[in-house]
């Protein structure tokens, strides 16, 4: 069986994800870059195994305060090109 590890979805005009998402279980890296979310999408949280999380060049605000905590094995975010980012 083939596992899910990679789900790259970059400039799709996305502005949300199914929750369905979350049921992923074995994604590691997930590029979400230049769509058009306006909020974090949540589902992707639940993806315990997750280290690569690319959102830049969307429409995010803002970000989980505590996702460093639910995203255990997160190496890299990507976030520039929000108006969020720092």
């Amino acid at each position: 069986m083939v596992l899910n590890q990679f789900l790259h979805l970059r400039q799709n005009l996305l502005c949300e994800l199914p929750s369905s998402i979350g049921l992923l279980t074995s994604l590691v890296d997930i590029d979400l870059s230049h769509n058009r979310f306006k909020t974090f999408p949540e589902s992707i949280i639940k993806c315990e195994q997750l280290q690569v999380m690319d959102l830049s060049y969307n429409q995010l605000e803002s970000f989980p305060a505590d996702l460093a905590l639910r995203c255990r094995e997160l190496t890299s975010l990507k976030f520039d090109g929000n108006p969020g980012a720092l």
